[in-house]
């Protein structure tokens, strides 16, 4: 992987963990603790959120998406099918997110500037709590596809699982780059 690769790599894996960080803190915090808020509470916190949120977070996808798009092709090794995989999760994911999550959010920043709450803001909370179900999953998968082959520029162990026959077996590689990063050296170690 030549310089300009990696660099591409990095900021495509960094702008989704941002992604994927955000949705797993309201997955894991902001879920439990919005559901002891009253009701017009949270409907308030989620739209403030959400108004700075939508302004400020397509930057990451967006970068993450282009990242990807950009290694998929110009990648002339068989690891652009893992840029392929990582790019359709985050297409998956955006288009989840205008069809499920963007309308919660406008109704609860409406709510939140105008100081008016829906009657169903328990409701709203919920099915937005339900879409992070599937969003999250799919930023781990994307952010999981290129992982490997950066990895490999720092010489790092990459262990890959197969099952034949019903068994399980393993082989580790070493992945080694040579001055440059021109150079690769794979070595069986099992």
């Amino acid at each position: 992987m030549n310089h300009w690769m990696w660099l591409v790599s990095l900021v495509g894996i960094l702008s989704t963990a941002v992604v994927l960080g955000t949705d797993m803190f309201f997955l894991t915090i902001g879920r439990p603790a919005l559901r002891l808020a009253s009701p017009s509470a949270g409907t308030e916190i989620m739209g403030f959120f959400h108004m700075f949120a939508d302004a400020r977070m397509p930057i990451w996808g967006l970068s993450a998406i282009l990242s990807n798009l950009l290694l998929v092709v110009l990648s002339r090794s068989w690891q652009r099918w893992f840029y392929l995989a990582s790019l359709l999760m985050l297409i998956l994911f955006v288009i989840l997110y205008n069809l499920l999550s963007k309308p919660i959010n406008r109704i609860q920043t409406e709510a939140a500037k105008t100081g008016e709450r829906p009657d169903n803001g328990r409701e709203l909370q919920a099915s937005w709590d339900r879409v992070l179900l599937i969003r999250v999953p799919l930023l781990v998968v994307s952010l999981a596809c290129p992982v490997p082959r950066v990895a490999g520029r720092f010489g790092v162990n990459v262990v890959v699982r197969s099952f034949s026959n019903g068994h399980e077996s393993s082989e580790a590689w070493t992945v080694a780059s040579g001055i440059g990063g021109e150079k690769r050296i794979y070595q069986h170690l099992s």
